[in-house]
């Protein structure tokens, strides 16, 4: 235990936070302590009516389709690891690791440009998150491909 877990402890032990205002109650979760003043408002109506803002939503829907992209590419690797298992024991493995080769190459050519469009959406939502937001990162397929050993 770190020495300031300690003092914690001791602290709640000894009562000090037995007695503080609003103790027992619920948090006030109305205002959002991030948002500027300026905007408090169109939060608040955002809000009522279970609207997000659109970079909220766009990150959403990236993150989503990020998911989808990455079971892809580990489907295609699946794939492609059968093929060339099955190239071996093939009576023409020579033809048979060539389609396997050929093949790959056309399934990863699409992955590349599913993964292009992608991150041109990923850089059209990071110029719209407002600033002290955290930018997403693109979309790699090579560095996707090496997590999988290839």
């Amino acid at each position: 235990m770190s020495y300031s877990d300690d003092s914690i402890r001791r602290a709640m032990d000894s009562g000090a936070f037995d007695n503080l205002p609003g103790a027992g109650k619920p948090l006030n979760l109305d205002k959002n302590p991030h948002a500027p003043d300026e905007w408090e408002l169109a939060y608040k109506i955002m809000k009522d009516n279970d609207f997000a803002p659109e970079w909220i939503e766009l990150g959403k829907q990236l993150r989503a389709e990020e998911d989808a992209l990455r079971k892809a590419v580990r489907r295609a690797v699946g794939g492609y690891r059968q093929a060339l298992a099955a190239a071996v024991t093939s009576p023409s493995p020579e033809r048979q690791r060539a389609q396997a080769e050929a093949d790959w190459a056309r399934v990863c050519a699409d992955l590349g440009q599913q993964v292009a469009a992608h991150n041109k959406k990923l850089l059209s939502f990071n110029l719209k998150v407002p600033p002290g937001i955290e930018q997403r990162a693109l979309l790699s397929l090579d560095r996707e491909l090496r997590k999988l050993g290839l």
